[in-house]
């Protein structure tokens, strides 16, 4: 056996190092190395740190895992032809499942090599780096196995609502009409008259009864929340004197009002509900507006009319208690007085609201526990209005209540 053979024999099987050989054999050192190296890379050999030795297709199986919980796996392999070598192939071969697992990071190498008899192969190199998922993601493997022989009865008893549709009352709020507000569309972005303002009122009233059609209403709560009519004397002034347009003279104005409301009487009826007509006087009406309720009142006997002076009134059935006031009053106050006027009423009921007009939007608040719904305006903006930068939807708005569940419903009509 000459030196070489036997320098390959004490490196393979005994692992030895090159100057301990070369030592050995009497050896020239650099000679011996070099004989060594050429053969381990002829015959695709390398040493491990523990001197054994590993062929190509040991190195498949390097991993090493950080403290920080992840796992580096460096590959070499022979593909196979159309072979490709990907993040979820290496993962699967180390028995990974994919959707587990986050990519951190990967890198392949592809060249063409040749074995010792002469054959071309192609080697891939590749270095994967994965950690655990972060957070419990659901898989479509979870997703199937929850489906699998999944049942979707429903093995809950529901039980029947009690419910009674023909105990439902229907209150309209008529806030803020402002009948003869005389305004121009050069002046004030959009036109009103006495004829804009019957010809909108009564369409929105139309609207109301094709939707009340489809109900059982018991009763109807027709509400005018104040300033029904615009100025309060043959001066044209509100009640405390402000000097308002008006289209024409106070009884021209009246007479418009009274058909007006008149007429919308008229329309509900085939409703067959009890209608009741509840007066709030506002701001720019006290005195006119109550007249008007009077002589409606005298028109309509049939008609369950409060026509009192009182500023702040309500409505009570079942459950239910509403307030009715214009708005006008400080908002310090706003609530209170339906807690202290109607003190039964309030230990009685589990839905209590105060409803009103005056500020011509709609807006919810709650003031002392009390929710305050401002409803909106049907009349259009007035030139000091529209100058204040004032704006907001045109319509009217109507609550439909049970008196057992409370607010089922709240219906809006736009001016549009």
């Amino acid at each position: 056996m000459d030196w070489k053979q036997r320098a390959v024999d004490m490196s393979i099987n005994q692992g030895l190092n090159a100057r301990q050989i070369s030592k050995e054999l009497g050896v020239d050192y650099e000679r011996c190395r070099a004989y060594i190296k050429r053969y381990r890379k002829a015959n695709n050999m390398q040493r491990d740190c523990a001197g054994k030795e590993r062929t190509i297709e040991d190195k498949m199986n390097d991993t090493k895992i950080n403290r920080n919980g992840e796992i580096t796996y460096n590959t070499q392999t022979v593909l196979e032809k159309g072979q490709d070598i990907t993040p979820e192939s290496i993962m699967a071969e180390k028995g990974l499942v994919p959707e587990e697992w986050e990519v951190v990071s990967f890198t392949k190498n592809v060249w063409q090599s040749q074995t010792r008899e002469g054959e071309a192969i192609d080697l891939c190199q590749s270095k994967l780096t994965v950690r655990p998922n972060r957070v419990n993601e659901i898989t479509f493997s979870d997703i199937d196995k929850f489906l699998e022989g999944k049942t979707f009865k429903n093995k809950m008893s529901v039980p029947k609502i009690k419910y009674n549709a023909s105990g439902e009352v229907l209150e309209i709020d008529i806030a803020d009409l402002h009948c003869g507000l005389l305004a121009w569309r050069n002046e004030t972005g959009s036109d009103y008259d006495l004829h804009l303002c019957a010809e909108r009122f009564l369409a929105g009233i139309k609207d109301i009864v094709v939707r009340a059609n489809s109900k059982l209403f018991k009763d109807i709560y027709f509400c005018c929340l104040g300033d029904v009519i615009h100025i309060d004397n043959d001066m044209n002034t509100t009640t405390k004197g402000t000097i308002q347009q008006a289209d024409g003279r106070i009884a021209k104005i009246f007479d418009f009002a009274f058909d007006t409301i008149n007429t919308a009487i008229d329309m509900l009826r085939p409703l067959n509900a009890k209608i009741h007509y509840m007066y709030l006087c506002g701001n720019h009406d006290r005195n006119t507006g109550y007249y008007l309720a009077k002589c409606l009142h005298l028109a309509n006997p049939d008609v369950d009319f409060d026509i009192a002076p009182n500023p702040q009134k309500a409505i009570h059935f079942g459950n239910v208690l509403v307030g009715l006031t214009h708005g006008d009053m400080p908002t310090k106050n706003k609530g209170t007085w339906l807690m202290h006027d109607y003190r039964k009423e309030f230990g009685e009921s589990l839905f209590v609201e105060e409803h009103c007009g005056h500020i011509h939007t709609e807006e919810s608040k709650m003031y002392n526990g009390i929710m305050v719904r401002s409803v909106m305006a049907q009349c259009g903006n007035s030139y000091w209005e529209h100058q204040q930068g004032y704006r907001s939807m045109r319509g009217i708005m109507c609550f439909v209540w049970n008196k057992e569940k409370g607010l089922r419903e709240t219906w809006y009509y736009y001016d549009i």
